[in-house]
């Protein structure tokens, strides 16, 4: 996972933590954990963030599966 590239995505998103963890239905915590890369995301938490930070596919792939060749 590439913790930067989804920092970088929230930030440019302009939501807060607390706003993501509302929108997404994932704890604060898991979020921050997740950010930080204290935890991987399970897939819920992965389609959660995709939908709430409004992710496309290729972006979704860079930054949960950096490593996949396409």
């Amino acid at each position: 996972m590439d913790h930067k590239r989804l920092q970088e995505t929230i930030d440019a998103s302009g939501l807060n933590y607390t706003k993501i963890a509302k929108d997404s239905g994932i704890s604060r915590n898991t979020v921050y954990n997740i950010m930080y890369g204290m935890t991987d995301p399970s897939h819920y938490a992965m389609k959660r963030l995709a939908l709430t930070l409004e992710l496309a596919g290729k972006e979704f792939i860079a930054i949960f599966f950096p490593d996949l060749k396409m």
